[in-house]
């Protein structure tokens, strides 16, 4: 689980989500009957794009805390096989964000409208509000590009090279230089894999691994069990 980053402030906290979540895709298609249809980004996208994040800066998700319809219109639609009972809504949602660490809290307001044949038309309405409290408090751009996460200035920072790595494979060059065994018979000891040099290959990309390997050469009994490792496959 992702460790809480602690903020000083709800601002910070904020400022820190819009840094991180800058993108979703529009990839819910969304059918107007006779129409045509149209690409949207649903609910769903918006809080698998921003959820994570605002949790992993210690704002809990927004809250209704008022919603009012504003406007319910029933009426008879022409349909394929005769009259179609049609309702829409209208609300005006409040929705409360509130930073875990302070209580700091904003509350948002964001209008809503659903048309249904059937009972989901304030289910609707109360999605499309959620969904655009988010997207206008975060500043979230949606578009038809499904490769593009965020904008280009918001990528994430190159990984960070680990200092220890260089020193600890020159260490390892050292203390295979003349042994009677190689790299590929420590890693096969220490981590109990075949051995072979895919498997020696994964020692180089971490410094934590390599160290654990040095640390078996230390003891004399694992050296000479690598040993034989390596005379047992020269034999073979």
């Amino acid at each position: 689980m992702t460790e809480t980053i602690q903020h000083p402030s709800l601002a910070a906290a904020m400022h820190a989500v819009c840094m991180e979540v800058g993108y979703v895709y529009k990839g819910t298609k969304v059918s107007m009957g006779k129409s045509g249809s149209y690409q949207a980004a649903g609910e769903a996208a918006f809080l698998r794009a921003i959820r994570p994040a605002l949790l992993h800066h210690g704002i809990l998700p927004p809250a209704p805390i008022s919603m009012v319809v504003v406007d319910s219109i029933h009426e008879e639609l022409k349909g394929k096989y005769g009259p179609k009972a049609s309702r829409t809504v209208r609300i005006v949602a409040t929705y409360r964000i509130r930073h875990a660490a302070t209580g700091e809290h904003i509350d948002v307001q964001t209008m809503g409208e659903g048309q249904d044949s059937g009972d989901k038309a304030a289910n609707k309405a109360m999605t499309i509000a959620y969904k655009y409290a988010l997207r206008q408090t975060f500043g979230i751009e949606t578009g038809d590009d499904p490769d593009r996460e965020r904008p280009e200035l918001h990528e994430p920072p190159a990984p960070v090279a680990d200092p220890r790595l260089g020193e600890l494979q020159a260490d390892m060059a050292a203390r295979l230089k003349g042994a009677p065994y190689g790299l590929t018979h420590v890693v096969a000891h220490v981590r109990n894999v075949p051995a072979s040099k895919e498997n020696a290959a994964f020692a180089w990309g971490s410094a934590d691994e390599l160290g654990a390997l040095l640390d078996a050469l230390d003891d004399q009994t694992t050296q000479d069990q690598i040993a034989a490792l390596a005379a047992q496959e020269q034999k073979a």
